[in-house]
């Protein structure tokens, strides 16, 4: 103790010769107890220079290696003077003499004379340390004391940067000062510590904001943990959380310089380390933790999004594929509402992979339709069409809420982003790829027909195209549940051109030809019908020109009641603005298939027999109601008179079908 208090007033040689001959003989103490050392190096506040050459001094006597020391190499962590300083110039120190030292410097550090925070660095060094006895012991001691450590200590996080890379040479770094030099004297350059010191180092770093901040320190440990010639894939590991830290700690202005290195170091890991799957995970998920963080660096570059669709379909890994989907759900955001020539390239890439055998990359494909761009826009509407009929139903289930088939909350349909496309411009799109499907043979073949696309596909796409025109003949929500929206839908398709409402009825009929399943037969003529009772005018007409009434009665059989129902009700709309031989042909006909022993084929009858009825006795007026009880019949038409009395047969078999029901 008495050599240790004459340091005061010493020149740096004169210190560090008295403390060379202190510390060997520590080897003496370490029977002593934890008590006994706390008297003995027990010091006051005037004495607080001895303290920190004393603390200096031990820290490079721990960070000594066992054996012989080579002259021309420098030990881990240490620089030629530090040896020097600490040796003497004698390089022979005996390995276990060393180790009893070790250890009694440890049981010093942690008697009570110095702080926590002042030792943490000796004992990291410590539990580092490649003999068991010293690192046991450093290890238990350091568990103790780091819980009670100040992680944004910016001390301490230099310290443990400065273990992990040593002296740092960064060209073109300007000197603080006049008097200190740019370029670091080769004696004093420390060289980095090795394996054990940094798989130790990184974990702490994980507790400190301030590490995550120290730019360029950061990137550069964790660029030599990565790719070092001195790692392996515990340490990469390590490096790999160290960048997760990063992505979610640190500051926005720091951040944005270091996202793009990070980046080019997280897809060279990606690309490079094929076998090892748990690095690539981990990559992955940093790559999504950063596009969170700087999605602008992401947005302007779409080659990022290819790279992470192409990897769906690439890897067989299952924990690598999860890794994937969750970077695609992270990235996802940074591309949010993106125009111009990016937008172009993301809509191709999902109408891409929206087709693509590998179901992964078709559910994240309908994903980023949702994500990416708003309700409003139609690519990735019709990207959720296609997604209608995938044979996951996880896709299909995603599909369909990208397209709101469900019901909506209140707050959904209030809200401007939840607006759909434009009528007209959906139509016309949906068309068009309608047409360009049939015209490379379509996608659904059966031995009935070919449709343009699946049946869940054209049914989940009319559903939509009947909100679109919900929405674009602005109906409220009032009117929906007053079924009060036909004034407002005929307002706004007698607004249309001829072609757009042609177009309309054209996929329509595609979806209402024999290959369609009945599910889909009873959205499409569902949807028929609310466009002919809507306008009358409008689409009536175009209807009677193109389609025969037979083939609107054919559906009256179908094996779907709501199918049945709605072409009941459009065959009689139609029945009435036809020619009369006509309409008086099919009440005859209809009338016959209520004999029908088929039930679907009766009740279709029936329930058309009933709307034309209906609408026929509207057309003739009140008066026909009495005709035949007076005579009167002789004064009208023959087929005014023939229809009278085809609905007298009509009514009474209603009656008669009623009394035994």
């Amino acid at each position: 103790p008495k050599l240790l208090r004459s340091l005061a007033g010493r020149t740096p040689l004169q210190q560090d010769g008295i403390l060379r001959l202190c510390v060997p003989a520590m080897e003496h103490l370490q029977h002593k107890t934890p008590a006994q050392m706390k008297a003995i190096f027990s010091f006051d506040d005037r004495e607080s220079p001895i303290r920190e050459v004393l603390m200096e001094f031990l820290f490079f006597y721990l960070l000594l290696p066992y054996g012989e020391l080579n002259p021309k190499s420098t030990p881990p962590g240490l620089s030629v003077n530090q040896v020097a300083r600490v040796t003497g110039g004698d390089h022979t120190i005996g390995p276990d003499s060393l180790e009893k030292v070790k250890l009694v410097i440890i049981k010093l550090l942690t008697c009570e004379v110095f702080g926590e925070e002042e030792v943490f660095c000796h004992l990291l060094v410590g539990a580092a340390d490649p003999r068991h006895s010293v690192s046991d012991s450093g290890t238990h001691k350091l568990k103790q004391f780091a819980t009670s450590v100040n992680w944004e200590n910016p001390t301490i996080i230099a310290r443990l940067f400065h273990l992990c890379q040593g002296t740092v040479a960064i060209p073109g770094k300007r000197p603080r000062s006049q008097t200190q030099p740019q370029q670091v004297d080769p004696r004093d350059r420390v060289s980095p510590t090795g394996l054990r010191m940094r798989l130790l180092v990184l974990p702490y770093f994980l507790k400190s904001t301030l590490a995550a901040n120290s730019f360029p320190s950061c990137v550069q440990v964790v660029f030599d943990c990565l790719f070092g010639p001195v790692t392996n894939n515990k340490l990469r590991s390590q490096a790999l959380y160290f960048v997760h830290h990063i992505c979610t700690r640190a500051q926005e202005q720091k951040l944005s310089l270091m996202a793009p290195v990070l980046l080019t170091g997280l897809n060279k890991i990606t690309n490079q380390l094929a076998e090892e799957q748990s690095l690539r995970v981990l990559a992955y998920t940093g790559i999504g933790l950063l596009a969170k963080r700087a999605p602008t660096m992401f947005k302007k570059d779409t080659a990022h999004l290819t790279k992470l669709f192409d990897a769906l379909k690439e890897e067989s890994n299952q924990d690598i594929l999860l890794a994937v989907q969750e970077c695609l759900s992270m990235v996802g955001q940074a591309y949010k509402s993106v125009v111009g020539t990016q937008a172009l390239i993301v809509e191709a890439l999902l109408l891409e992979n929206i087709c693509s055998e590998n179901s992964q990359s078709r559910l994240a494909a309908v994903h980023y339709a949702q994500v990416v761009f708003p309700f409003s826009h139609i690519p990735s509407r019709f990207v959720c069409m296609l997604a209608c009929g995938d044979s996951k139903d996880e896709v299909k289930e995603e599909g369909r809420k990208g397209l709101r088939l469900h019901v909506k909350r209140p707050e959904e349909t209030q809200s401007v982003n939840q607006q759909p496309p434009d009528f007209v411009s959906m139509v016309k799109y949906f068309h068009n790829r309608c047409k360009l499907s049939m015209q490379s043979g379509g996608q659904y073949k059966t031995d009935v027909g070919t449709l343009p696309y699946p049946p869940p596909v054209l049914s989940g796409a009319i559903q939509f195209l009947r909100a679109c025109l919900s929405a674009s003949a602005c109906v409220t929500e009032e009117q929906k549940l007053t079924n009060q929206m036909l004034p407002s839908i005929a307002e706004y398709l007698s607004a249309l051109e001829e072609e757009q409402v042609v177009s309309y009825m054209d996929i329509l009929k595609h979806a209402l030809k024999p290959a369609g399943s009945s599910e889909l037969h009873s959205v499409a003529m569902q949807a028929l019908l609310e466009a002919a009772a809507a306008s009358l005018n409008v689409v009536v007409p175009q209807l009677l020109a193109s389609v025969e009434l037979q083939w609107v009665k054919g559906f009256t059989r179908s094996s779907s009641p709501d199918t049945r129902q709605a072409a009941s009700r459009l065959l009689a709309i139609l029945a009435v603005h036809t020619d009369r031989g006509k309409c008086l042909e099919l009440a005859k006909q209809t009338l016959e298939d209520t004999t029908s022993d088929n039930y679907s084929t009766q009740h279709g009858a029936v329930v058309s027999l009933g709307h034309l009825v209906g609408s026929c006795l509207g057309q003739l007026g009140p008066g026909c109601h009495d005709v035949g009880s007076n005579g009167s019949m002789e004064s009208m038409e023959t087929s005014d008179t023939e229809m009278i009395v085809v609905i007298r047969k009509a009514i009474r078999r209603l009656s008669e079908l009623c009394s035994v029901a």
